[in-house]
């Protein structure tokens, strides 16, 4: 998917200092081992990862559809540009000094087709990996995490 320009409505960008926010189902144990990752590496405060599951997280990123948080990382620069998939991972491997080659390289026109592919794939099915890996952040815990997904769909939160 393309980058495609903020709607009308709340301003939907980082808080602070951070140039990004990535966003992200913590019932995926894949999703938040890498989105730990990308917080072991961003020194500078970046980016800032936000759990879906957080209401209040939530109620901060009203237009996404419980089915779209789901099934891929959106990230949100601080202008409102919205990544989705392959394109939020090269979004905040742009901002990791260490991954800006690697951000570059999926994003040439071939390989980007490919990866895209190959990311859609993973994510579809990502939870078969939730045995292995821990899907619980320590940001996210009890009922800090109780979003009701239906009512979020239909903007009851």
């Amino acid at each position: 998917m393309e980058a495609s320009a903020a709607s009308e409505g709340p301003r939907m960008a980082p808080a602070g200092a951070a140039e990004l926010v990535a966003l992200f189902d913590g019932d995926c144990g894949l999703c938040t081992a890498t989105l730990r990752f990308i917080e072991a590496r961003d020194d500078s405060g970046r980016i800032e990862c936000g759990d879906l599951r957080n209401p209040s997280t939530a109620e901060r990123f009203p237009s996404f559809t419980a089915e779209a948080v789901r099934a891929q990382l959106h990230a949100v620069d601080s202008g409102g540009t919205l990544y989705v998939g392959i394109d939020a991972v090269r979004e905040c491997g742009r901002r990791l000094p260490r991954y800006r080659l690697v951000a570059w390289v999926l994003g040439v026109p071939g390989i980007r087709f490919v990866a895209q592919r190959v990311y859609m794939l993973i994510a579809k099915n990502r939870l078969l990996l939730n045995p292995f890996l821990p899907a619980t952040t320590p940001a996210c815990e009890g009922d800090n995490c109780a979003v009701d997904w239906d009512a979020l769909e239909k903007g009851q939160l």
